[in-house]
């Protein structure tokens, strides 16, 4: 099992996991305490996340059931659920 204390989550896996929960920018952000805008400019790459930031969403996340997957030699990193 892989959490942001393991791996670094990506921008493209913060994107599939709110579409696995079918969350909105805005959902996430009230959850995690981050700015809808914010949330957007990460999952574009547009700025960098700060580790407290990733931090929270992995709990959002993770309170949900799903589990973030480090990318290995056959696939790159994404999302799954842990139920």
């Amino acid at each position: 099992m892989s959490t942001y204390n393991q791996i670094i989550i990506t921008p493209v896996q913060l994107r599939m996991a709110r579409a696995a929960l079918k969350m909105t920018v805005r959902e996430l952000g009230e959850l995690s305490g981050i700015a809808p805008n914010t949330v957007t400019r990460i999952e574009n790459g547009r700025t960098k996340a700060q580790a407290g930031s990733m931090q929270a969403f992995a709990k959002v996340f993770r309170e949900r059931g799903l589990l973030f997957v480090a990318g290995d030699d056959l696939a790159g990193p994404g999302v799954r659920l842990a139920h």
